[in-house]
């Protein structure tokens, strides 16, 4: 005879073959959907880049460790562009560890000073007589409502208005590439949010006497709705992004360039440092089942830096390595020739 306490352990170890085949099913049912409705589709290319000059921005993590990662395993000459220059070592010397490519050198680029924006292009201009792929993958989320030393808005100049500066001075290294030089984007679908792109969305911080309102003069610092300002914000600058860059590929057809913009996917990288509620042990768990990895995340992007499949392909928004649909606004020519007349008066610069 069973006691009590026998009886309920056999009659549970009974159910133990049931439970475990529960679980299982569970297992494997939720690694397929992610697999079928989150991971997106891998860049199926091997074509290799040998001796190509290549720059990333925000290449010591995410989406541009991958990258960087990536291009350096297929024979590129990496430039690592990254806030911090002791990270940028660091990340470069685990690289050349990691894919024997000794050919991947640190810069330091902190996009929220136009000043340091030149100072690499100087840098690079001194090392290299051209740069076959540029890949402006640096971006913030979820930032304190803080101007920068150039009086923009932290996540306008992050996500674009650097990017601008950066991209508009290394034209004549782009120019210069051999077999033809490829641009890409990071932008992301929250510029699809967008119904209108305000071009006072920099946040200037003050204007000289008597010279037309470029933006406001200032952000709050608390916005009253803050999620809602924050997205908006990422918006606003995802979506300048993208114009940008189909208003680049307009004004450089038949110069053998390629620009195009993508759309990496909800990924799940340090973007979202800022945003607590994203980062309680609860959550950060489900985001690694809902959100792609920054491998994942990166595919497309490889995709456009270095596929022949789409060689003289430009002006286009990609995702999950296919053309997909942007917002019409990118598409809107008086918009984008806006935008580029405005960022040259931001960033001091003249038409190109």
């Amino acid at each position: 005879m069973y006691t009590k306490h026998e009886f309920l352990d056999v009659g549970l170890m009974e159910y133990l073959p049931l439970f475990g085949s529960l679980v299982g099913i569970a297992v494997f049912g939720a690694y397929f959907y992610r697999r079928a409705r989150v991971a997106g589709t891998a860049c199926d290319c091997a074509d290799r880049i040998d001796g190509r000059v290549v720059l990333i921005t925000g290449a010591n993590s995410g989406i541009g460790l991958q990258v960087a990662r990536e291009l350096a395993l297929r024979g590129g000459r990496v430039y690592l562009a990254c806030r911090s220059l002791e990270e940028a070592r660091h990340t470069a010397f685990s690289i050349i560890n990691e894919t024997s490519n000794t050919s991947v050198r640190p810069l330091q680029l902190d996009l929220n000073s136009l000043a340091s924006v030149r100072r690499l292009v100087s840098e690079l201009r001194q090392a290299e007589t051209r740069l076959d792929i540029l890949v402006n993958n640096a971006g913030c989320f979820y930032c304190p409502p803080s101007l920068t030393e150039d009086g923009f808005t932290v996540t306008f100049q992050t996500n674009y208005l650097g990017h601008f500066l950066l991209t508009r001075l290394l034209a004549p290294l782009l120019v210069q590439a051999a077999a033809g030089a490829r641009v890409v984007f990071v932008s992301s679908a929250a510029h699809l949010t967008v119904s209108r792109l305000e071009f006072d969305c920099a946040g200037r911080a003050a204007q000289p006497a008597g010279a037309p309102p470029l933006a406001p003069a200032g952000v709050p610092a608390e916005p009253p709705a803050r999620l809602q300002y924050h997205v908006a914000a990422y918006g606003q600058a995802k979506l300048a992004l993208a114009v940008f860059a189909a208003e680049l590929a307009r004004r450089l057809r038949g110069k053998d360039i390629c620009v195009n913009s993508v759309d990496p996917g909800n990924v799940n990288t340090d973007i979202y440092r800022h945003y607590r509620e994203l980062n309680t042990f609860h959550v950060r768990l489900l985001r690694c089942f809902l959100m792609r990895t920054p491998s994942e995340g990166a595919q497309t992007v490889i995709h456009c830096a270095c596929s022949s499949k789409i060689d003289g392909v430009t002006g286009q928004y990609f995702k999950d390595c296919t053309i997909a649909d942007a917002n019409p606004l990118v598409r809107d020519r008086e918009v984008g020739e806006e935008l580029w007349r405005l960022s040259d008066r931001w960033t001091g610069l003249s038409s190109l």
